[in-house]
């Protein structure tokens, strides 16, 4: 294991919810103090995690005048961030660049990057690449991804597969890393204190059977399809169900998507909880403990901590057999797989009068290794090897 070392990292995080930023911020800081972390931001809602734990924050500035053409304003916008990087010229060079969640435009600012920074590392998040449609887009991040040093993701996994074959990228460039999470760290610590209904009671939800629906307000959760199903099998449901949606991050349409939805459940005549602000570690863990079904068909997925996190809370998961994970791949499933829509009515009906699947010690103690307090070390040692930092005793 290589002895803490001192370095720089620039880490450029725009078009992305930075709940998860502050985390990936706050852990790296603790695995390696010496590490010193200047944060480029889109925006200003930044977390006091992230304020705490880093040397400086850069804001992107944006065009404030009034321009018609969105053409136009986008060239003026593209202008203003190129000379945001020139001028990080003057700040001397950083050992990294990490850029999370890149979009395909960093390909007209990557010799301004090359100039800023040592070594150029991309942390790509899933939907990034995963849900992009476009094949100019694809080409412009293809070559983005090809000029990088460093990829932070396994290059068998689905995402990986995506990015080795698709933008043709050099495997040796992959690095098996892994997000992990918080929430799994405190589940460790505190399961074993708070049973299920001790967690409902705290939440104000004691005797009601709660069926948790996606995990973020995008529509790509599939929360209409859900809402359908659960609509058409209403009666052979508990009378006292509950819909749980966990909406606190999204995208510029997140209001007017969850008022869709409340609008939705309002007229099918269901008793549902939005989870709009932000919840801390304690109020997370306390919503997935309280769960009774968890309900995940996303259309894409690269592989999150969320589904782990339902399970080892106990609940029972129906999940879209089309998100594979690796670790999933155990018989019998301790899971209700999800083949198509079509099924989920009849899933769900099923895993409410079913008893629990019993969850395999083997992937019990797989996910908890998934807190982020196992993963963080691994890549405090990449960024230190990239660097070519000698081992030490």
């Amino acid at each position: 294991m290589m002895e803490n070392r001192r370095y720089s990292i620039l880490l450029i995080a725009f078009d992305c919810h930075y709940s998860h930023l502050d985390r990936f911020v706050k852990f790296l800081k603790k695995v390696n103090p010496l590490v010193e972390i200047t944060l480029f931001a889109d925006h200003e809602d930044i977390s006091d995690d992230i304020k705490e734990n880093v040397f400086e924050i850069i804001y992107r500035r944006y065009y404030k005048g009034y321009i018609r053409s969105k053409r136009i304003s986008r060239v003026a916008n593209k202008i203003l961030l190129y000379r945001q990087f020139r001028g990080l010229l003057k700040c001397g060079k950083f050992d990294i660049v990490n850029i999370h969640f890149c979009q395909y435009y960093m390909y007209y600012y990557m010799r301004l990057l090359r100039k800023i920074g040592k070594k150029i590392v991309i942390t790509p998040w899933g939907s990034d690449v995963l849900r992009l449609n476009s094949k100019i887009k694809q080409n412009l991040l293809g070559k983005v991804y090809r000029n990088a040093d460093m990829i932070a993701a396994p290059s068998n996994s689905q995402l990986g597969v995506k990015i080795v074959f698709g933008f043709g990228i050099n495997e040796n460039k992959m690095s098996p890393l892994l997000w992990g999470s918080e929430t799994i760290d405190y589940i460790n610590e505190h399961i074993d204190e708070v049973t299920r209904e001790d967690a409902k009671l705290q939440l104000g939800l004691d005797g009601k059977y709660l069926i948790t629906c996606g995990y973020n307000a995008f529509s790509e959760q599939r929360h209409e399809t859900i809402i359908d199903s659960i609509s058409k099998i209403s009666e052979y449901l508990p009378s006292n169900t509950v819909l749980l949606f966990p909406v606190t991050y999204g995208n510029n349409k997140k209001d007017a998507y969850v008022q869709l939805l409340k609008e939705k459940v309002d007229t099918l005549n269901l008793n549902a909880i939005f989870y709009e602000n932000y919840l801390s570690v304690h109020d997370v863990f306390l919503q997935r403990r309280a769960s009774d079904i968890f309900i995940h068909v996303q259309t894409t997925d690269a592989g999150n901590s969320t589904v782990m996190e339902y399970l080892i809370c106990g609940n029972k998961v129906l999940h879209g057999v089309w998100m594979h994970y690796k670790w999933l791949d155990y018989e019998p499933n301790f899971y209700y797989p999800i083949n198509n829509l079509d099924e989920l009515s009849d899933s769900i009906i099923t895993a409410y009068k079913s008893e629990k699947p019993v969850l395999p010690e083997e992937v019990v103690n797989e996910i908890k290794k998934r807190g982020w307090s196992g993963r963080m070390p691994s890549w405090n040692e990449a960024f230190m090897g990239l660097l070519q930092f000698n081992s030490v005793k």
